[in-house]
């Protein structure tokens, strides 16, 4: 693990130490979570549970493939009423 050292003007610490408490935490827990967002890693894991959760719904859609191309056939009668 890593040891950050910042430079901040007291006001600005404090207001985020405040709001901090406010929400139940701690300002070095604020900041490692800020750091993950900012660094991507939040996103990667919020998008790779995205793709899963779809794979899944995808495996229990009846009918449905995930290939590239669908025929002339099968779109048209994805499309017609009977």
């Amino acid at each position: 693990m890593k040891t950050l050292t910042l430079e901040v003007p007291d006001d600005v610490y404090e207001r985020a130490e405040r709001r901090a408490g406010d929400r139940g935490s701690s300002l070095s827990q604020e900041t490692v979570e800020w750091l993950a967002r900012y660094s991507g890693a939040a996103d990667d894991q919020v998008l790779a549970a995205a793709r899963a959760r779809m794979q899944e719904l995808f495996r229990t859609v009846k009918g449905f493939r995930m290939t590239l191309k669908i025929s002339r056939e099968e779109l048209y009668e994805r499309g017609s009423l009977r």
